[in-house]
């Protein structure tokens, strides 16, 4: 039995190292190579302060900032098995939920609505590719261009 057993365990220890260390710590260090601002998760700063990042939505309830669209996954945002017809999706895109919040926010900014407006076209990214996806903004990215070109009174 030990001789049958031996083999099995060897395999298990090998691929356990290949698979779970090995072609990870390569990965790893590829993209740290090849991709390194997406590979540590794409961090904006502000002031030498990490703010958010590019790629993952944050949630903004101040008056004064662009919210991103709504959702139903979960109070946190993140749980897919309540979300689902709820949300908006390509027919009711990001640009036009951005558009439905410009009063609100050029009355916390004393800005103008067109103001606020050409904010928001400059920071409509388009289809991937050119035919993937539907048009849309960065939310994180659109508020700090927001504080930096129409900072809040105090």
């Amino acid at each position: 039995m030990l001789k049958e057993l031996k083999p099995a365990i060897l395999i298990t220890i090998f691929f356990t190292v290949l698979t779970g260390i090995l072609y990870p710590l390569a990965v790893t260090g590829i993209a740290q190579v090849a991709f390194p601002h997406q590979a540590n998760g794409s961090l904006l700063t502000v002031n030498g302060k990490e703010v958010g990042s590019s790629l993952i939505g944050q949630n903004f309830a101040k008056p004064e900032y662009f919210h991103p669209r709504p959702s139903a996954a979960g109070d946190k945002g993140y749980d897919p098995t309540s979300s689902g017809p709820s949300n908006l999706g390509p027919t009711n895109p990001a640009p036009a939920n951005a558009e439905a919040q410009l009063a609100r926010i050029a009355e916390a900014r004393h800005s103008t609505r067109e103001q606020l407006r050409q904010l928001v076209a400059a920071h409509i990214q388009g289809r991937q590719l050119g035919f993937l996806g539907e048009p849309r903004v960065n939310v994180l990215e659109l508020n700090m261009d927001l504080d930096k070109n129409y900072p809040v009174a105090k």
